[in-house]
């Protein structure tokens, strides 16, 4: 529960997360690689349920090295004109 409104919270419309970078927002830098490894393979868990609800879809980042990555833009409803703790908490309950 923790994880997946830690995840809501960074997400805007034009917003797009890799969960690399997700993992070490919601859990600190400092876990060892193997920890931080399960801790992302959950958020890819929770990625795949959020986008069969089409609450996310998976785009594609390139980074400052030209590596491409997976990751993650919001496109369920506007939770700014709903209110973000509603929306939140209407998902959670």
């Amino acid at each position: 529960k923790k994880e997946v409104k830690a995840f809501f919270s960074y997400l805007t419309e034009k917003a797009k997360v890799n969960l690399d970078f997700a993992a070490r927002v919601i859990h600190g830098v400092t876990l060892p690689e193997a920890v931080m490894k399960t801790r992302i393979r959950r958020l890819y868990d929770i990625a795949n349920i959020l986008q069969s609800l089409q609450l996310i879809q998976k785009v594609q980042v390139t980074e400052s090295n030209g590596v491409k990555k997976p990751a993650f833009q919001y496109i369920g409803p506007d939770v700014d004109s709903m209110g973000k703790v509603f929306f939140l908490n209407m998902i959670f309950i």
